[in-house]
């Protein structure tokens, strides 16, 4: 595990280290105060998944990376303890039971124990938990008919459509059985949901998701997913948002154009730091970062992941062909 822990560093670790460096001019330029040393110190050890007072994140969004790197601490436990479906089903299901007794934990707290209880790893375990055994159904269901892939996708993405139409109505159900820890139904419902839907694109990989669209998103999500706080920032302190809103009526309209324009801004400001040696570049990766790596076990990461059979029946060696979005 020794060059996945490498390759996982090396993909996170540089651009958010970059980030956190240039948040003190960008918070100084917006007239924002200094954060402390103790924050700086922990977020770079990514161990601030751990102190309440820092569990967010300095680099607004890092939070997940805090929740991420924590996973990897325990990984090799994982990685040894949960063999087959059987066991990652029973992992799943301690996760959420973990999850829910968390936020029964934390009831009636304030201030920085709320955000503890709801962004620190115990809270999130249950979407890896979903992840794993998403993984071993695939591997049960990999020889099986694309229409079987097609099936779970689309049931899956109906789940998803009704998720999200009848939100409400799905908290309010899970809040008379579980309370204050409704909010860990509504997460199992929905990792349990997303690991379906990874379950059935990859079996059945429709054009939808699968093309160079989606590829060249993928390449450049860890960038997205940590400049996109700033650029928003940024055009809101601009006066853009409410331009576009004042020339529009409703609100449809208006929202989707302001999405263009951040959209926009992202591209182009990606592009300009990737010429500069920062970020992911929006363009596919090229084919001699391919890799091959032989592994009986799960590998938890961003990677796309392709599975090689190497042997026959009755016994099989398989290869795992990973394509680093990086």
């Amino acid at each position: 595990m020794r060059e996945f822990y490498i390759r996982r560093f090396l993909r996170i670790a540089p651009l958010f280290y970059f980030m956190m460096i240039s948040y003190y001019p960008f918070f100084w330029m917006l007239g924002g105060k200094a954060f402390p040393l103790s924050q700086f110190v922990s977020s770079a050890l990514f161990i601030f998944n751990f102190v309440p007072q820092h569990v967010a994140g300095f680099v607004m969004a890092s939070w997940s990376i805090g929740v991420e790197m924590a996973l990897y601490a325990i990984l090799p436990l994982l990685v040894f303890a949960i063999i087959g479906l059987a066991r990652s089903l029973m992992f799943l299901a301690v996760a959420v039971f973990l999850a829910a007794n968390w936020a029964f934990a934390f009831q009636g707290t304030k201030g920085a124990l709320v955000l503890f209880s709801q962004l620190s790893l115990i809270a999130h375990l249950l979407h890896f938990a979903a992840g794993i055994a998403g993984y071993y159904a695939w591997l049960g269901l990999r020889r099986s008919s694309h229409q079987v892939g097609r099936l779970i996708l689309v049931a899956s993405l109906l789940t998803i459509v009704g998720l999200i139409g009848f939100a409400n109505q799905i908290a309010a159900s899970f809040g008379t059985i579980l309370n204050q820890a409704a909010v860990s139904g509504v997460n199992a419902v929905w990792a349990v949901t997303l690991a379906g839907a990874v379950v059935g694109v990859s079996l059945y990989p429709h054009r939808w998701f699968d093309n160079p669209a989606a590829k060249l998103l993928g390449s450049a999500s860890f960038s997205i997913y940590l400049w996109h706080p700033v650029v928003i920032v940024i055009l809101d302190r601009s006066g853009l948002y409410r331009a576009i809103y004042a020339s529009f009526d409703g609100a449809s309209m208006p929202f989707f154009a302001s999405l263009i324009a951040t959209f926009a801004t992202l591209k182009l400001s990606l592009h300009r730091a990737a010429r500069h040696g920062f970020g992911g570049s929006l363009r596919p990766s090229p084919a001699s970062s391919t890799r091959l790596f032989r592994s009986r076990t799960f590998i938890t990461s961003v990677y796309r992941c392709r599975c090689i059979d190497l042997g026959k029946a009755p016994t099989h060696r398989y290869a795992f062909e990973w394509i680093p979005l990086d």
